[in-house]
């Protein structure tokens, strides 16, 4: 009975996963991203929603959208995050969140007066998507200046939670308003959801950084560095190319599941809703659960979450179940976020301060241009033999590469505070 009691009050010591909320600039940041998270899916559905619209259901319009926003990630993610560690990260992100207000506002005006064409949304979209590559590294070096760092993890946690909320979240709110009000309220209120993150950045208390990286150095030298340090370093290069083989190898569920469900499952609409809900079930989960445990071994974490997905995903390209698949896509969801977490919570805490923002430029790189030219190769694979060849081909190139790193940090010791690049 003492030993159960005892136990009990270990686990009741731990604290709360909104404990890091007591932080309070953290705090008006994450409420800023919750509200506009929800904007910028809806968003994300009525800027689908409109090209179709305008190309009458032309795949070809849709894939020169995504395509415009991944080359603006990466010709600028890396220039970026070298802009971002020459000055204060709070005053680039209120920079960049009201050039995001006005391109969303301009797509409503367009939008609501009938004068949007087609050209003009691909142009918008790659000017998002320019803008987007400063905010991203931006606000994840301004984040470990808003709490501890033992605190780090947590919030990073909160911070995957909060987005992958708003992305189940979003496009069920852009359903309904375009519905009911039009594709220009989906905009409208994207519109407003970075006007509420410029209030809440507006009334931080956070004082200005000093500038890290002398300004007269040229640009692309500084972002060089930044390059080097990352190749320098015992650990980086490691979590960097193991989530970037994920991102291109893992094949996204917007791409997977339809084909998946129409070919091999042979399921209706109501199936195939169940698979993407086991996906997202699997990432807020994932986050949750992260966010309560806190910081610990991040990097054995991390390689055992890559090596987890590949699994999940084999199971899944061989399953013929619906059942099966939904299990499997429900651990395939929750290991994924696990990996872009602590990838992103390992580049926070292992980057020297002064690179911060060119060491998370590369996970804007990554996430954002990386994904889609992987999603781009899969699909072409898919097509080539069959959706079950190709996801299985994936899954298991993606868990040799990891039982690769496994071997080649056997025996190392992975702490969150080896920042220094020789170590």
């Amino acid at each position: 009975m003492q030993s159960f009691t005892s136990q009990f009050r270990r686990r009741s010591d731990r604290p709360s996963p909104w404990a890091v909320l007591r932080h309070r600039d953290f705090r008006l940041l994450w409420l800023g991203q919750a509200v506009s998270g929800v904007g910028t899916f809806m968003q994300v559905v009525g800027q689908s929603l409109l090209v179709l619209k305008l190309s009458h259901n032309s795949a070809v319009a849709l894939g020169a959208v995504s395509l415009a926003q991944a080359l603006a990630f990466f010709a600028f993610s890396l220039v970026g995050g070298g802009v971002v560690d020459r000055h204060d990260k709070r005053r680039v992100m209120l920079v960049t969140q009201t050039l995001l207000l006005v391109l969303a506002g301009v797509l409503a005006v367009l939008t609501g007066t009938g004068a949007a064409t087609l050209p003009l949304v691909v142009g918008l979209a790659f000017l998002s998507g320019v803008v987007a590559s400063f905010d991203g590294p931006a606000r994840s070096a301004l984040l470990p200046r808003l709490v501890p760092r033992d605190d780090l993890p947590r919030a990073t946690a909160l911070n995957s939670l909060v987005m992958t909320s708003a992305g189940t979240l979003g496009p069920a709110v852009a359903g309904v308003t375009a519905a009911t009000f039009g594709l220009t309220a989906n905009f409208a209120l994207n519109a407003v959801g970075f006007a509420v993150v410029l209030v809440c950045l507006a009334v931080m208390r956070t004082p200005a950084e000093p500038p890290r990286v002398a300004a007269r150095q040229p640009l692309f030298t500084s972002v060089a560095e930044g390059l080097r340090v990352v190749a320098q370093h015992r650990t980086l290069p490691w979590v960097v190319s193991g989530y970037g083989a994920l991102l291109l190898l893992g094949p996204s569920p917007s791409v997977m599941l339809p084909l998946f469900a129409a070919k091999v499952l042979h399921a209706d609409a109501s199936g195939l809703g169940l698979l993407f809900l086991a996906v997202g079930a699997g990432t807020v989960l994932a986050s949750a659960t992260q966010a309560w445990l806190g910081s610990g071994r991040q990097a054995g974490v991390f390689l055992v979450a890559l090596l987890v997905w590949a699994f999940a995903l084999l199971v899944f390209a061989l399953s013929s179940s619906l059942t099966l698949s939904v299990l499997a896509l429900l651990v395939h969801g929750a290991a994924r976020n696990v990996v872009g977490t602590t990838a992103v919570t390992l580049m926070q805490l292992l980057a020297p301060d002064e690179t911060r923002g060119r060491v998370m430029s590369l996970n804007t790189l990554l996430a954002n241009g990386l994904r889609p030219l992987g999603d781009f190769g899969v699909s072409g694979a898919m097509a080539a033999t069959s959706v079950s060849t190709a996801t299985f081909m994936c899954g298991l190139l993606v868990a040799t590469y990891a039982l690769v790193l496994r071997a080649r940090l056997h025996g190392t010791h992975l702490r969150p505070d080896l920042a220094s690049p020789d170590q």
